[in-house]
């Protein structure tokens, strides 16, 4: 039976859970609502005039529709939209829930795809693990310090979300993870899933198995050439998902973006780009090409602010939010343009 993401067995309550919501085995199958660029309607006609099966032309609408734009499309500052500066007040739906935050972060990459953003950077609260291999995470501060398996976990699930969204370009798609054996670990979980799409690292890791059970350790140079080779042959459309890189890995994506060119898109997953209080010119740099398409991170000393912004038809401005716990529905406080400010959601929500 198919499950869909709006189930109620998944709707995480309105109270605050005492502990993570135990998801069913069976709950892979609904990743496969998880297919924009198979559905996208734009340019179908075109493409299928090209192509011998309605599979082949939903693969090809997907990279065509989304280099075609990449050409034209430019790095935006501040990583906001374009149409940021034409907003007043817009009425935005703030997530409440583990379930509705992936629902308009599905809705935001479909935004970002039909509109060819280049460079994308998603960022969800470190640790929040999404369901996909066995527990949903409630929207909320964990109670204490949370582990390094864990986040490693909550890392992975947002990366196998994107390998879902892409499967029709995964021949086209690289998924790049810090260490081989967190890239190990992926290819463990997600087995057949991974299809054409390669899974790769950016460095060594402590995994004793063969580069190719690990996923091969890549360098700058070696994957530029690959992201070439595996771009589409029609359009050099290609697309890289970077998971959770730390500092050393943002400098080789930093000279990546500017050898890759726009043809290829890149997202950042969890890459803390922003809200950080102390000045850091490498993750500033990259704030300001790679635009803000989701970003939810909870605030205050208990998680009761929600920042968030999510790219969507119309203005996408930044919202700031409170949550009375242990309720989890959010109320508006303000919404603005540019990112908001580390001292002024201090001052809003004292740490």
């Amino acid at each position: 039976m198919q499950i869909s993401l709006s189930a109620a067995s998944f709707s995480s309550p309105r109270g605050w859970p005492a502990r993570a919501v135990a998801v069913p085995k069976s709950n892979s199958q609904w990743l496969s609502s998880w297919l924009p660029l198979e559905r996208s309607a734009s340019c179908s006609r075109a493409v299928a005039r090209e192509t011998s099966s309605a599979a082949a032309a939903a693969a090809a609408a997907g990279v065509a529709l989304a280099s075609s734009r990449c050409r034209a499309a430019k790095v935006g500052r501040r990583a906001g939209a374009p149409w940021d500066s034409f907003f007043g007040s817009s009425p935005v739906k703030v997530p409440s829930s583990t379930n509705e935050t992936m629902e308009a972060l599905k809705g935001s990459i479909e935004v970002a795809v039909k509109g060819g953003l280049p460079r994308v950077d998603v960022e969800l609260p470190s640790g929040l693990r999404l369901g996909v291999e066995n527990v949903m995470d409630p929207l909320v501060l964990s109670e204490g310090e949370v582990g390094t398996e864990q986040i490693s976990q909550a890392d992975r699930e947002l990366a196998r979300l994107f390998l879902a969204m892409f499967k029709a370009v995964n021949k086209n798609l690289t998924i790049a993870f810090r260490t081989s054996s967190l890239a190990a670990a992926a290819k463990e979980k997600w087995g057949a899933k991974v299809g054409n799409a390669r899974i790769v690292s950016l460095g060594k890791g402590s995994s004793s198995k063969s580069s190719f059970a690990a996923g091969s350790s890549v360098s700058g140079d070696s994957l530029a050439r690959s992201l070439q080779a595996t771009a589409d042959t029609k359009t050099g459309a290609g697309f890289l998902v970077v998971v959770a890189p730390r500092k050393e890995h943002l400098k080789l994506v930093a000279d990546l973006s500017n050898e890759v060119g726009s043809k290829t898109c890149i997202f950042l997953l969890n890459a803390r780009l922003r809200g950080r209080s102390k000045p850091d010119a490498l993750r500033d740099d990259l704030a300001e090409q790679y635009n803000a398409v989701f970003h939810a991170r909870l605030v205050g000393s208990r998680g009761e602010g929600l920042v968030y912004r999510a790219l969507q038809d119309g203005s996408s401005p930044w919202v700031v939010a409170r949550r009375e716990l242990p309720k989890t529905v959010a109320t508006e406080l303000w919404q603005s343009i540019e990112e908001p400010s580390s001292d002024r959601l201090q001052t809003e929500f004292p740490s």
